[in-house]
């Protein structure tokens, strides 16, 4: 067993999770007064600062009744880890040197704190060592230059290159050629040690050696059998030679638990224009081409318009590169659901984070509520503008601005900053667009809004954020895909699919900038 370490944490650490001296395991994490007096400036904002400071004062109050803060401290978790407070006597504080005099005066002092306790035989009398945890990059740095072990900490950051994608590859030359034949498979009937199914092996899999042992071939039917197990919800299979999103793309349901009996994958059936869809007969994936003019130009498209179509599901998310269509796959289900099927959709409805790029600032906007934030749904005006073109039962010229003011078309805007207050009610669609801007608080907040019947939608792309508080690998999109992914046997993932979109469609440079 390592030993404990004395964690010592700065206000930006509380200000990422007021749950983080919780979340050190064994050992004893020291909050410097100073500390406490920067979060007592904050806990009045309304913002994401000023929750994570209030979480964090109400679990200090909890624990001033449970313990000796300053003392002793107090336990925080299951694991032994101990909270305490700390304050370095004015006495104290001239024989702690540090090097760095052009930073503030309560950093110097936090510096001092770490300083002293490493080698203070009455606060650390078993000589643990401390670590200073801030994700300031420059107090770090001062830390570092005064022989001060320092590191940083994202709340809840998610590894993106173990992202869930909603697709898996398996060459499986068996389960094609079940599918030949039929529409839908039962998982059941893939997942199978039978003899016939070694028989097969044996025959069509001779390796460079000649024939593979029978040994080798039961191997390879546990891997292969293990693979389909391990299938998550509503996840797309790909049966491909190659790790690439072509040739036969097959869809795996595998609603509630992970042993449901009803298990089926169902295939994605292709007409002759390449399009990809099991939810919707020929004459209404007609219809809905003719209405909106937009048909995918990939599979990945077409898996997302599926998934935006599967009445079965509450929530998709479509994330990944710009210009790959999260949007306006978004705006046709939606678009079409409402205007254009006997069972619509009553209403739908719109938000987006209201973030600038950059220091960018356009200071107060003149008009009513709508017209202050419509200039930052660019991108959703610019689907309307393909698809009411093509749309019949529109006026020639109409566009998003058009159709927000007509209520005949149940097409309206919710500012992110007033979601609190309503509900998204029974047969609405909702997107939330680039919700790689949202925080966990907003996107949580968001998701208790919605009620049975309703269909959301949450587009964003993790490596595009806006602000210095929200990042790639910690945000509201990449916290709720993660929580998706790791909690399959929850019985309500069963309705919600989260979908990786990397094929860019919209220009040349739109590829090229995937390099920057």
């Amino acid at each position: 067993m390592s030993k404990p370490k004395i964690i010592l944490l700065d206000t930006n650490i509380i200000i990422d999770s007021w749950r983080a001296p919780t979340e050190f395991e064994d050992n004893i994490v020291v909050i410097p007064k100073e500390v406490i007096g920067e979060l007592h400036k904050f806990k009045s904002e309304n913002s994401d600062r000023g929750v994570n400071a209030r979480g964090f004062f109400r679990l200090r109050e909890q624990l001033a009744r449970d313990g000796d803060l300053i003392k002793d401290g107090v336990s925080v978790n299951d694991k032994g880890g101990v909270l305490k407070e700390f304050y370095l006597p004015l006495d104290k504080r001239d024989i702690v040197s540090i090097n760095v005099p052009d930073i503030g005066e309560n950093d110097i002092n936090i510096l001092r704190c770490a300083k002293f306790l490493e080698d203070d035989k009455e606060h650390n009398p078993n000589k643990y060592q401390v670590e200073f945890v801030t994700n300031d990059i420059a107090l770090r740095g001062s830390a570092l230059i005064n022989k001060i072990n320092a590191k940083s900490r994202i709340a809840d950051a998610v590894d993106l290159t173990k992202l869930y994608t909603g697709y898996s590859f398996i060459q499986d030359e068996y389960a094609h050629e079940l599918f030949l034949n039929k529409d839908m498979v039962e998982l059941s009937d893939l997942i199978s040690l039978s003899s016939d199914l070694k028989k097969y092996e044996l025959e069509y899999s001779p390796n460079s050696q000649g024939k593979e042992t029978e040994y080798d071939i039961t191997e390879k039917i546990i891997e292969r059998d293990e693979f389909y197990k391990s299938l998550l919800a509503n996840e797309f299979i790909v049966f491909t030679d190659q790790n690439r999103l072509e040739e036969s793309l097959l869809k795996g349901y595998r609603y509630g638990l992970l042993n449901d009996k009803n298990s089926k994958i169902v295939k994605l059936v292709k007409n002759n224009e390449s399009h990809y869809f099991t939810n919707l007969d020929w004459k209404e994936i007609r219809k809905l081409i003719d209405k909106t003019g937009i048909a995918p130009r990939n599979v990945e498209q077409a898996m997302a318009l599926d998934l935006s179509l599967n009445d079965k599901l509450d929530i998709v998310v479509l994330y990944g590169n710009a210009g790959t269509g999260k949007t306006l796959m978004g705006v046709v289900a939606g678009w079409y659901t409402t205007q254009h099927t006997k069972k619509g959709n009553s209403e739908l409805l719109f938000t987006k984070p209201h973030s600038n790029v950059g220091k960018e600032e356009y200071g107060y906007l003149p008009g009513d509520l709508i017209e202050k934030v419509i200039h930052n749904y660019s991108s959703v005006n610019d689907a309307f503008d393909i698809i009411l073109e093509k749309d019949d039962e529109c006026i020639y010229g109409e566009n998003l601005d058009d159709i927000l003011n007509d209520p005949e078309k149940r097409v309206r805007i919710q500012p992110l900053g007033y979601v609190r207050g309503i509900n998204i009610k029974k047969r609405q669609f909702f997107i939330g667009e680039e919700f790689q801007n949202t925080t966990h608080n907003s996107i949580k907040t968001i998701t208790s809004r919605l009620n049975d019947g309703a269909k959301a939608i949450y587009t964003g792309d993790p490596n595009q954020t806006d602000g210095s508080h929200i990042r790639a690998e910690a945000n509201g999109l990449t916290h709720f895909i993660d929580t998706v992914m790791n909690n399959q046997g929850h019985v309500y993932t069963k309705h919600i699919a989260c979908l990786k979109m990397d094929i860019v469609e919209r220009g040349r440079m739109a590829h090229w900038s995937q390099l920057l």
